[in-house]
């Protein structure tokens, strides 16, 4: 039952009680209605905290989350091109900056000051840069994390002649993709095998036949149809940009064997690759053995434990050469292993692939930029410890903001203690004091940005003992 109920509740129990006592029955205890009339008192004086901070407006408090980095290519017509900004409290002015600079509305770029949505129909070299939202109502400043806005980017190959690779049948055979061109960003550029003149025919991947995280493809062991007469040409895709170019000519020879091997061809390692993963996200893992029949792929844990599919944590694609490790934690990074298998007993020995997990600084312990309430007068004090996980170097120590804005730290109004980790504002007042406060900190892989509102309150309003048996409180509640 809440607050308001509750004494509405006791209101109607009094007026029973003097019903009964002026009836002179005995139902009911002569000192409850004193009682009730104390419990009331001490509600009231509760609630004035409770009703005080709920009916005055608080600082607005981001809700949006935003990428680390977002990409567009430049010169180019965009129709998905906008970041949206959201936060919560009351009435809500949006400004977007970049660079620091307040970002005004041009040709390509608009801001939409009531709905916070950052929109670019075209890329100028200009608008590429550092960007961060800021929301404002009257009690104060909430802002994003600040993110890049960088150049989605596709070069294309050199010329350059046609390459001979000449390989012999049932042997692992490998052709380069040569002077590879940058393409940016990963997440959007995929790398293609071509077959022949144009881009129609690819290049089937299989058992047999796979592409190293390098870009160079493999024949885990030769096959005279590899040998078509047509040239093999390496392609670069660049999905946002619907961009596909080729380079990277090489004409392929197989030279037949005379018998088929027997025993099979032992597994041999011929690539692998360390991973990274963002705490929270993807890590790849790549081992590729050759042979004879093709082997398998078997992946090992840093407990020792044979990996299968498992969902939520652990994918394994690309005919078994590709481990994907989910919602990465702290815990999954170390040394993972690979081992080839053979179709008989034969086997590779273990190869080891490490998985390092990283992240921006993240806050340790309890208490860490919690929003507080504060009585005039009072002190105010945010935690902010800001660690690097395990292996990382260290985090910046702390900078501390009011609603987007740097604090002048002088040992007065504001002291900073255990290493920049702790703030305290002393003496609150209203309305100075209340608002948004920021903390931030930085390392090799990212920003922190947490923030904590703080408000003030004012004791005010307290009803005299004589008031509580007023009628007129009964008619307050039920309004």
């Amino acid at each position: 039952m809440d607050l308001k109920n509750k004494i509405k509740s006791i209101l109607k129990k009094q007026e029973e009680c003097k019903r009964e006592l002026t009836h002179n029955t005995h139902t009911c205890d002569r000192s409850k209605t004193t009682n009730w009339s104390l419990y009331i008192a001490l509600f009231l004086t509760a609630s004035i905290y409770v009703v005080r901070g709920q009916d005055v407006q608080i600082p607005p408090k981001m809700t949006s989350t935003f990428n680390n980095e977002y990409y567009y290519p430049r010169h180019t017509r965009l129709t998905d091109a906008t970041i949206n900004c959201k936060a919560k409290n009351g009435q809500i002015k949006y400004e977007w900056k970049k660079n620091g600079a307040v970002v005004r509305n041009s040709q390509y770029v608009t801001v939409d000051e009531l709905t916070g949505n950052l929109k670019f129909t075209r890329m100028m070299n200009e608008d590429y840069g550092t960007y961060q939202c800021f929301a404002t109502n009257d009690q104060g400043t909430s802002l994003s994390k600040p993110f890049k806005v960088k150049e989605s980017r596709m070069s294309s190959f050199p010329t350059s002649g046609v390459q001979e690779v000449r390989c012999k049948q049932f042997e692992h055979c490998v052709v380069q993709c040569r002077e590879k061109r940058k393409c940016t960003p990963d997440s959007q550029c995929r790398l293609e095998w071509k077959l022949g003149q144009g881009t129609k025919t690819n290049v089937e991947i299989s058992k047999r036949v796979g592409v190293d995280g390098n870009g160079d493809l493999h024949f885990l062991w030769s096959d005279t149809n590899d040998w078509t007469g047509q040239q093999y040409r390496c392609g670069v895709l660049q999905e946002q940009m619907k961009m596909l170019v080729l380079g990277s000519v090489t004409e392929l020879k197989i030279d037949s064997a005379s018998t088929v091997p027997d025993p099979e061809l032992e597994p041999i390692l011929r690539f692998k690759e360390n991973g990274k993963a963002m705490y929270g996200g993807k890590g790849v893992l790549r081992c590729m053995f050759s042979g004879f029949p093709s082997p398998g792929v078997e992946w090992i844990s840093p407990d020792n434990l044979i990996i299968k599919n498992t969902p939520g944590k652990y994918e394994i694609s690309d005919f078994g050469r590709v481990l994907t490790i989910l919602q990465a934690e702290p815990n999954y990074e170390g040394n993972y292993f690979c081992k080839g298998k053979g179709k008989g007993k034969t086997e590779s020995g273990p190869q080891r692939v490490f998985l390092n997990v990283t992240s921006a600084p993240i806050l340790v312990g309890d208490n860490q930029m919690r929003d507080i309430m504060v009585h005039v007068g009072k002190d105010a004090m945010f935690h902010c410890n800001a660690s690097s996980l395990p292996g990382e170097s260290p985090p910046s120590l702390p900078k501390w903001k009011k609603n987007g804005v740097d604090l002048v730290i002088d040992g007065g109004k504001y002291i900073v203690s255990e290493n920049s980790r702790v703030l305290t504002v002393t003496d609150v007042q209203t309305p100075s004091d209340t608002g948004a406060y920021q903390c931030m900190s930085e390392n090799s892989e990212g920003v922190l940005l947490k923030e904590a509102i703080l408000k003030v309150m004012v004791v005010c309003c307290r009803r005299k003992a004589k008031d509580i048996k007023d009628n007129n409180l009964s008619r307050d509640w039920d309004k």
